[in-house]
């Protein structure tokens, strides 16, 4: 019984909501000749977005910015200068082309303030190149249903619904309507990248295509590692402006009721000194992020060098970004693999042995990798495991040099790219531990565990 009972209750309800709804859509009827069906025409007929040259938005939190085209280039003009959003401005201006009359609501409206446009909760006022006077679109409160929004023109009366997702268009803030990006650089020109942390730096360079650590140490580079910091610095967007001082009120208001004013001094910011610089060099430019100490919320603050302001990111952005010189420093032993490989020559304990990638004899053969000279222990699929060993090992960790006490356990000597390019890797060994010295590069790399071990069987089965 009591379930029945609360079923009914429930139905009850939705039969009163539905009728309510109704209700509030009858009162706001379409004319007769208004087809709810289909949209009423533009709410700008034969706006062409190109020709729109300014915008002037006032948000729902009572924000208003002014954004000019300057060339083809927008700027927020008001309340502060400064580049504009590109994309946000794209936005708004193919969407007020664009924007439909869902249906007309009311033509002759006796009162505005149910449909929310008494006081328009966001105005969006614009000028079009060749036309004197500006336009102008009111926008109220959603619909009963939240599908749509009320909306209607300054000159006209009648009251007409647009889509609900130009609320997320139209209603912008200042901050929303700026250019966000951290740095502005070419990244296909850029050479090198210098870490500062204090007293030390870590540099990496370009030379044609090939990537380096030239600082403190010289080695191979990452490069997925420097692609990612590039990436990052490129991509990379503001979460806030925390103090911007050519803004009219430069100085932050408090973080929330009672609390204490948020520093407006780079010291306070901790960006002067500050502890951290990532510096991009692109040829004779250069651009550098200012990195500074962490918010309440756990952000950080930061700086573009060549900009007054000074923005929030989130601090995970700041961790990919400020690397160490060991996160730059490539993690593989060798450029070596089996697919490019040509020759692999291994000695151990004063034996050494050697394989080759070659191709059989028989008209159709592949190339294989093969014992130089044949051996009837040598099989294929074990010289394939072996080789394909080689070319995985990889660093865990890098040292200044090797530990006291290391011994030679294996050396490895590579050819690859058609036999253009050699490496010669060995292999030292203390305790569990093992490190390989690479000819080349600075210090010595300690193994991923069980690496050694498991290359020593992967060898020992070659011959047997």
């Amino acid at each position: 019984m009591s379930r029945g009972r609360n079923t009914a209750i429930l139905a009850a309800l939705a039969l009163g909501l539905g009728a309510y709804i109704y209700f509030i859509d009858q009162y706001k009827t379409p004319a007769p000749e208004t087809p709810p069906s289909a949209p009423a025409g533009k709410v700008f007929e034969k706006l062409d977005a190109a020709k729109i040259e300014e915008v002037r938005l006032t948000s729902s939190a009572g924000e208003a910015t002014t954004v000019k085209k300057v060339g083809t280039v927008w700027r927020v003009a008001s309340p502060v200068d400064a580049p504009a959003d590109e994309s946000e401005l794209s936005g708004i201006t193919t969407n007020l082309a664009t924007a439909d009359i869902q249906r007309v609501v009311e033509e002759k409206p006796k009162d505005l303030a149910p449909f929310g446009l008494a006081t328009p909760r966001v105005t969006v006022a614009f000028t079009v190149a060749g036309e004197k006077a500006p336009r102008t679109l009111l926008i109220g409160d959603k619909n009963p249903t939240g599908s749509d929004l009320y909306a209607k023109l300054p000159d006209a009366p009648r009251v007409f619904l647009i889509s609900g997702f130009l609320d997320g268009t139209f209603d912008r803030t200042t901050f929303q309507l700026r250019d966000k990006k951290l740095l502005a650089f070419d990244r296909d020109k850029v050479d090198r990248i210098d870490i500062v942390t204090g007293k030390d730096t870590t540099t990496v360079t370009r030379q044609a295509d090939v990537w380096s650590v030239t600082a403190p140490v010289q080695a191979r580079a990452d490069f997925g590692t420097i692609e990612s910091v590039l990436s990052r610095l490129a991509g990379g967007q503001m979460k806030s402006i925390a103090w911007d001082p050519s803004a009219p009120a430069s100085a932050p208001a408090p973080a929330a009721p009672g609390a204490k004013p948020a520093p407006h001094t780079l010291k306070e910011f901790g960006l002067d000194p500050a502890e951290r610089h990532v510096v991009v060099t692109a040829g004779s430019a250069r651009a550098e992020l200012v990195i500074g100490k962490a918010t309440p919320q756990g952000d950080v603050y930061v700086k573009d060098a060549g900009r007054p302001l000074v923005f929030v990111v989130e601090k995970a952005l700041v961790d990919d970004v400020a690397r160490t010189t060991a996160d730059f420093r490539s993690k593989d032993l060798f450029g070596f693999r089996a697919f490019t490989g040509t020759r692999l020559e291994i000695a151990r304990a004063g034996k050494t042995v050697v394989y080759e990638r070659k191709k059989g004899p028989e008209k159709d053969a592949v190339e294989k990798w093969v014992a130089v000279p044949p051996t009837k222990a040598a099989d294929e699929a074990k010289i394939e495991d072996l080789v394909t060993k080689v070319s995985n090992l990889r660093a865990d960790s890098f040292v200044d040099a090797l530990p006291a006490g290391a011994t030679e356990s294996l050396r490895i000597q590579t050819a690859f790219d058609e036999g253009k390019k050699h490496e010669t890797v060995v292999i030292h060994q203390v305790g569990a531990d093992a490190y390989a010295v690479r000819q080349g590069d600075a210090g010595a790399a300690k193994l991923i565990a069980p690496a050694l071990t498991d290359l020593v069987a992967a060898l020992d089965a070659t011959q047997k």
